[in-house]
């Protein structure tokens, strides 16, 4: 048990009367020997907050950019109609009646709890983890919209079945991939249309049967090679005509083929048909040339010259010579067949008639052109229209983040396809910045807080002192939780955690442009990312304990970056520090607006500037996005690359942009 939980008469017992009198405590019975109360000096003892002179509000620190949260008293209090009761160490309950500010509130010291507000609205702040476990059933109604954002990963597991509803579109966005098992059966019923576009291999696998039924038309068209492997047995079946035409070769082969028509024609200009076993059958044969032949069975033949031994020429010699006294012998009597000569033809199939056929008929070739001039591949690839920055289209967000590169900021392709697309302003090469307000510079002179970032400073002795900034560079050395520490991970993933509240996965689903690392394979480029970005943690959770950003959301806007397979990173520029995890860009949102907040966040900076190690402090104010003419900003935070020692050389520079343009590479300055 302390001293602070003893009596004044437990303590005289314990330590006797006058040595507790010589601590210099108040032998007053009615005063606290611990001195924490009075809890005011030359004012009234009642709670500031009871007198109106304060307002207790939660600590807020997170919420969902660009929706309104207003959930802050901004009514005081008025006396002898609120109730408060506060710790010494800071819990507080409140139970006020002042009118239109009608609240109850139950307040950690750390800033979370609850607060019911005035018209009912009941705000739960949990600063760490939140657990609500219920026994039986769980239903929730909400009678308007809904909203869920986890800047971490989020599993649902369901032992049951898992049965949605939706009244209107069902909608989803992923920038990673899409991973199913599925160890039942997948029924889908359609009702309207579907359109599936696959950018690059689209593969199906079956080990059972495929039934496909298509009641209304089919088509297939194919711009590449198509290829189709049987292992068994075919069968293709038409009601109506087939038409098959190459317009090149066309080429059926087997052990055997079997053709059969009740009307057949085949026919070309040169080429073979028949072979050395072959048996034909016809009725009528025209050939324009030779017919060459073992043995010839005709009942008549007709013929205008014979070259070679007839029967008819040798019985004719034989006589011819009995007449010359040459020899003896009877001669046959020569026959003379009368059988008619059957005329019947079609029409010879020449060269020029073959042309016509084919290029002309329409049963001739069929002439295929499927994307000739790649407009539809170029409608899904959008590579080549946006200068090999990125084959997709991009929102404003992610056009701004792409032109934090110069290479991709002095693209023109890239920048008017953005801009006739409606996600870049076409202001955006304008470099004359606004009016200028705060500047800080190295030599600037700073409040230092009790709060501090990282373990290699020490500002707690320097409490609201006033110091000249010394935003110098130098070798230091951050010391990581040995928990946190990637060097001691066998395995990273978007869950490895790198402080008590933050995992990797905050800094990849970035607000403005998200990705993953789906194409990090290596376990030590991964280290090495995990490092870099264990830095970048100590800025979040500084912010969250500076209460000077009570209400106010500091947002991952841009975090690791996967640069697409063609673009083309400059060095040293904001995407390729991105690529590591040694660049983050974050915002600064009120949560009850949820718009941007351009001073707070200059505020911040101005706080990081001499409470943190950094390569460079960047702000970064544009006008890009043609939705909202209103400027925008953003703090870059770079770090450099941070090796298994945790030792690097920091930089500390200060810069400010505007429309990625530079406009001094010395300090931080406020453009409004």
């Amino acid at each position: 048990m302390s001293d602070e939980d003893l009596s004044l008469e437990q303590q005289y017992a314990e330590y006797g009367k006058g040595r507790y009198n010589s601590l210099g405590l108040p032998v007053d019975s009615f005063a606290d020997p611990s001195l924490q109360y009075p809890k005011y000096s030359n004012e009234p003892s009642v709670n500031r907050a009871a007198r109106g002179d304060e307002i207790n509000n939660l600590d807020i620190k997170l919420n969902q950019p660009e929706v309104p949260t207003d959930v802050l008293q901004t009514i005081a209090a008025q006396y002898q109609r609120v109730k408060i009761d506060q710790t010494p160490s800071g819990h507080v309950f409140e139970l006020n009646d002042t009118p239109g500010g009608e609240r109850i509130l139950m307040k950690h010291n750390t800033g979370a709890g609850y607060d019911i507000r005035p018209d009912g609205t009941i705000v739960c702040n949990s600063k760490t983890d939140s657990v609500n476990i219920v026994g039986a059933d769980y239903n929730l109604t909400v009678g308007g919209d809904g909203k869920i954002t986890y800047y971490g990963n989020l599993d649902l597991n369901v032992t049951g079945d898992l049965n949605m509803t939706v009244g209107g579109n069902f909608i989803f966005k992923v920038k990673g991939s899409v991973l199913g098992n599925v160890l039942g059966s997948v029924t889908t019923k359609v009702i309207g249309n579907v359109r599936e576009t696959v950018k690059g291999i689209y593969q199906s696998m079956r080990l059972g049967k495929t039934l496909q039924i298509t009641l209304g038309g089919f088509s297939n068209y194919v711009k590449g090679n198509y290829k189709q492997l049987v292992h068994g047995e075919g069968s293709y079946n038409h009601k109506s005509g087939v038409s098959i035409t190459g317009e090149a070769d066309l080429d059926i082969a087997a052990n055997s083929v079997n053709m059969a028509a009740r009307s057949m024609s085949v026919f070309g200009d040169t080429g073979t048909i028949g072979g050395e076993n072959i048996i034909m059958y016809n009725y009528n044969m025209h050939t324009k040339k030779t017919v060459f032949s073992e043995t010839m069975n005709t009942t008549a033949a007709y013929g205008t010259t014979f070259h070679g031994s007839l029967n008819g020429t040798a019985r004719g010699a034989i006589q011819a010579a009995l007449a010359g006294g040459l020899g003896g012998g009877s001669v046959g009597t020569v026959r003379s067949d009368s059988t008619a000569v059957d005329t019947t033809a079609t029409v010879l199939p020449t060269g020029a008639l073959m042309n016509d056929y084919l290029d002309g008929s329409s049963k001739g070739v069929k002439k295929v052109s499927v994307d000739e001039d790649d407009g539809i591949a170029r409608s899904i690839d959008l590579s080549l229209d946006n200068g090999n920055v990125t084959d997709r289209e991009l929102d404003p967000r992610e056009v701004r983040a792409r032109m934090k590169d110069p290479a991709n900021l002095d693209n023109p392709d890239f920048t008017s396809n953005q801009i006739s697309s409606g996600s870049l302003s076409p202001g955006f090469a304008n470099t004359a910045p606004p009016n200028v307000a705060r500047v800080v510079t190295t030599q600037s002179t700073t409040n230092v807080g009790h709060t501090h970032i990282g373990p290699t400073r020490d500002y707690t002795s320097r409490k609201y002192e006033q110091s000249v900034g010394s935003t110098k560079g130098g070798i230091w050395t951050f010391t990581p939780d040995p928990k946190y520490n990637p060097n001691n991970m066998t395995e990273i993933t978007s869950k490895t955690a790198l402080h008590r509240n933050i995992k990797i996965a905050r800094f990849l689903g970035g607000y403005g442009d998200a990705h993953n690392l789906n194409h990090i394979t290596s376990l030590d480029e991964k280290k090495q990312i995990a490092r870099n970005l264990s830095i970048h943690t100590s800025v979040l959770a500084t912010f969250n304990i500076l209460s000077s950003f009570n209400g106010y959301n500091l947002v991952v806007a841009e975090g690791l970056y996967k640069p697409y397979a063609g673009e083309t990173i400059t060095p040293n520029s904001v995407l390729d520090y991105r690529k590591t995890g040694r660049a983050i860009v974050y915002e600064l949102y009120q949560n009850s607006t949820g718009k941007e907040s351009i001073d707070k966040l200059f505020e911040f900076a101005e706080y990081l500037k001499d409470s943190f190690d950094y390569q460079e402090l960047s702000l970064r104010y544009d006008n890009f996005d043609p939705r909202d003419p209103e400027k925008k900003a953003q703090l870059v935070v770079i770090i450099p690359e941070i090796p298994e020692s945790y030792t690097a050389n920091y930089d500390r520079k200060l810069t400010t942009y505007y429309n990625e343009k530079i406009q001094s590479d010395e300090a931080l300055v406020e453009l409004v």
